[in-house]
């Protein structure tokens, strides 16, 4: 192996960080205020859904299906 240049390649500089950290609170408050609007009764169902799916792929990992 040859040695690293100087400075960490792969790393976005200190303001590209931060834009992204910007774009992320907004993609994030933009959702809240998406589920502030919906109606309960959609956003329990939603819920509901997510839990399932997230019990069936536990099941086939812990018999071992995935790999």
């Amino acid at each position: 192996m040859g040695e690293k240049p100087e400075g960490r390649r792969g790393t976005a500089s200190r303001e590209q960080r931060g834009e992204r950290v910007e774009r992320e609170k907004h993609k994030q408050e933009d959702g809240q205020r998406r589920e502030a609007e919906r109606p309960e009764k959609e956003k329990h169902e939603e819920t509901e859904s997510r839990d399932q799916g997230a019990e069936q792929e536990s099941r086939k990992s812990s018999r071992g299906e995935w790999g």
